[in-house]
């Protein structure tokens, strides 16, 4: 059979003129809020593939693409409407040829069902189709999971809960070299029993799921006996779930199979989508979700409980605690310095809704300054924050489980905010007596502190970069002795602290700015949960 391994024909895109290896064909936005996103959730893939396979070159497009781009591509995707609404519908002959000739094509969601006088042909092309009287449409969760051999599509994708409308009940394909993938049960209750309904229930799936309890397959591979792959996945109903790794993963895999790339035994890993990442390229009106509910909600769905996102399109978000499960709360209004306090206040303000310190040639900063809130003591806590810095190499930090002296000096642990290299991200013992640098762990490291202060580092494999000038985000985990700080997104170090007579266990919570050349540095969105 015919494949051409995009691996070894990659050249970088200035040499191809522009041209893209993997084309996204993003139909139009249409539903509800945060539903049938197409553009923002391929721009989304694109650059969590590139994240990935920095090798690979990526385009979004809006329309079915020329001669020209599909020529030099390896693979299309297509993140669209489907059935009669389907971008296909009329080049049928065009998707044929390019997999004819050894190329892949991804299909996601609606695009999984093309009009139904084209079904016996588009089954022949991607391997299964999401048909009318055969299939079915509901919003539902399932436990997903491996379904049959190994794959290289399912690398690093664990088990999974997902809220979506993934479509089940598939017309697969009778040529051989379909590989079913991901499968769930779903309830009962949710087949509709008349059978009146084309997507909400027939005979044949009551049977299916009702007596015989067979898992249904939402994603599948398709290696063509006449050329080419296939990879089909039928969640993505809501944009959000693009922010599950194990989902994104899945769907990252399967684009990158259809291209014949090697998948990693974990699978192609990318940076987890923050809240703001989410909401970025989203077309619709904004029903008053903020980043700040959006983050928890997600943080709650990736922890495998099932946020309603339909009941929200057309409110504010608002996901309650699980019972005993304590609430992020907003620690700064973002008015007035109400709730904080600075030794010397000349040096701070709320300019732009944060919390802003700045220095200048006339007011220069001689020896570090805090603001600290004004809460008591932290312990066990989790903090999310937005930052951004200027001037003074970007120096400044989040203090916390501190001590802050007579002289405004502060004593204990700082999350490191820094231009680039190891301090950025790192966790710093300021003012330290222990032994050893000040930088107890570094952006991209996972260190562990023995009883005796020996230090033993470890590689995470991934780092964090700072948006200079740009507003960033910040999430710290303290938990007994570890400590884990992540920047956009990226887990960037990991510090388990046991030094006796040196690890802090609680104190003040306080935010820096560094002497030194002038600066400005801001905070606001100040998230913080008691754990």
């Amino acid at each position: 059979m015919k494949h051409v391994l995009l691996a070894a024909v990659l050249v970088s895109g200035s040499a191809r003129a522009g041209a893209a290896d993997i084309i996204f064909l993003a139909g139009p936005d249409t539903h509800a809020w945060g539903q049938h996103k197409h553009y923002a959730g391929s721009v989304l893939l694109a650059d969590s593939l590139r994240a990935a396979k920095p090798e690979v070159t990526t385009e979004v497009v809006r329309e079915f693409p020329s001669v020209e781009k599909l020529a030099a591509a390896r693979v299309l995707v297509i993140y669209a409407d489907g059935h009669q609404f389907h971008p296909v519908n009329a080049k049928l002959p065009e998707l044929e040829a390019f997999l004819n000739e050894g190329k892949g094509v991804t299909v996601l969601h609606w695009a999984t069902g093309i009009a139904e006088e084209h079904s016996p042909l588009w089954r022949t092309l991607v391997g299964a189709g999401f048909e009318a009287r055969h299939s079915v449409s509901r919003i539902w969760t399932g436990d997903f999971s491996a379904a049959g051999k190994p794959h290289p599509v399912l690398h690093g994708v664990n088990p999974f809960r997902l809220h979506d409308e993934c479509y089940f009940h598939l017309n697969f394909a009778t040529e051989p070299g379909v590989n079913r993938l991901l499968t769930a049960l779903p309830p009962a209750d949710l087949l509709e029993p008349s059978g009146e309904h084309a997507f909400e229930g027939n005979s044949a799936v009551r049977v299916s799921v009702i007596e015989r309890k067979e898992p249904q397959a939402v994603a599948w591979a398709y290696t063509r006996p006449q050329g080419g792959r296939a990879f089909g996945f039928t969640g993505g109903h809501f944009h959000w779930s693009w922010a599950r790794s194990d989902v994104r993963r899945l769907a990252l895999n399967g684009i990158a199979w259809t291209a014949g790339l090697e998948i990693p035994e974990k699978g192609l890993e990318s940076p987890v989508p923050t809240a703001a990442g989410m909401l970025a390229n989203l077309s619709g009106t904004n029903p008053g979700w903020t980043v700040g509910d959006l983050q928890v909600a997600l943080d709650k769905s990736t922890g495998g409980e099932v946020v309603p996102w339909k009941a929200f399109e057309s409110k504010p978000l608002a996901v309650p605690a699980a019972d005993g499960e304590a609430e992020f709360q907003a620690i700064f209004g973002g008015k007035s310095l109400e709730g904080w306090k600075a030794r010397d206040g000349s040096y701070w303000s709320v300019r732009d809704g944060a919390i802003t310190g700045q220095s200048t040639a006339e007011n220069p900063c001689k020896t570090n300054q805090f603001m600290v809130w004004q809460g008591g003591d932290l312990a066990d806590f989790e903090l999310k924050l937005k930052f951004r810095v200027s001037g003074n190499g970007c120096n400044s930090g989040v203090q916390f489980r501190s001590v802050f002296r007579e002289d405004g000096l502060a004593v204990g642990y700082q999350a490191d905010i820094y231009e680039s290299g190891g301090y950025l991200g790192g966790v710093c013992d300021e003012l330290h007596a222990r032994k050893g640098e000040e930088l107890l762990t570094s952006n991209g490291k996972k260190t562990v502190i023995d009883a005796d202060g020996r230090r033993t580092a470890t590689d995470l494999g991934q780092t964090a970069s700072l948006k200079a000038g740009e507003w960033n985000e910040y999430h710290i985990l303290a938990k007994g002795h570890t400590i884990t700080l992540s920047i956009n997104g990226v887990k960037c170090s990991e510090l388990t602290d046991n030094e006796t007579g040196h690890f802090d266990l609680k104190g003040s919570l306080g935010l820096q700015l560094r002497s030194g050349e002038p600066m400005t540095v801001q905070f606001k969105d100040i998230m913080l949960k008691k754990l």
